[in-house]
């Protein structure tokens, strides 16, 4: 609620604690989560928070795991990318995430899709 309610920067830890504890039983909702957290650090300015952020994906992200998955994945890798300067890693990062998209049905792997387009420069 802080995030949609406009107190960004209250909403990071709560999210953050949320992917912990979803991780275990479901790693797909754990992204959601940490989604949600690096929009919230984004939102704060709090930039830096953003490398926590990929490190806590990177654990989640399994072979086996949903195109979803794999999408919330790579938006969080570019992004954490951008914000540490590392344009070459984030764009394809990104443009994995964007590739990924055609293979999606639900509206929160789109959306992040769509995040990563707008990202790398590709908005089509």
């Amino acid at each position: 609620m802080a995030l949609r309610t406009g107190v960004a920067g209250d909403a990071p830890e709560p999210l953050l604690a949320a992917a912990e504890v979803l991780a275990p039983t479901d790693p797909r909702a754990a992204l959601g989560a940490l989604l949600q957290a690096g929009e919230a650090v984004c939102l704060s300015g709090d930039y830096r928070r953003y490398a926590e952020i990929a490190r806590r994906a990177a654990v989640l992200c399994r072979p086996d795991a949903t195109a979803a998955a794999l999408v919330a994945h790579e938006h969080i890798t570019g992004s954490a990318a951008t914000f540490e300067g590392r344009h070459r890693d984030a764009v394809a990062a990104l443009r994995r995430a964007v590739d990924l998209a055609a293979s999606l049905d639900d509206p929160v792997g789109l959306t992040a899709a769509s995040a990563a387009g707008l990202l790398a420069a590709d908005d089509a």
